[in-house]
């Protein structure tokens, strides 16, 4: 690697997955769950499971929305009225 690219992978931030969960919100670095270039549902939903120790069955109800940038949000399904 490159001086250069060196100097803009560490000016770069890993993507993350941010979890809102249990009433709490955490941000996992995406390497850390070891997931692909384009997980599926399942797949982040297995991941974020293991990283919790949680059952899956309990981030089925979750939603996941993909960003531009690479990021993840996994949160509960928003209620209005």
């Amino acid at each position: 690697m490159t001086q250069r690219s060196q100097q803009t992978a560490a000016k770069t931030p890993s993507p993350t997955i941010h979890v809102r969960f249990d009433g709490r919100s955490t941000d996992i670095p995406r390497h850390q769950l070891d997931l692909g270039r384009r997980p599926s549902d399942a797949d982040i939903r297995d991941a974020v499971a293991h990283y919790f120790s949680k059952a899956r069955t309990d981030f089925n109800g979750a939603v996941i929305d993909r960003h531009t940038n690479g990021n993840i949000t996994l949160r509960p399904a928003a209620v209005y009225g």
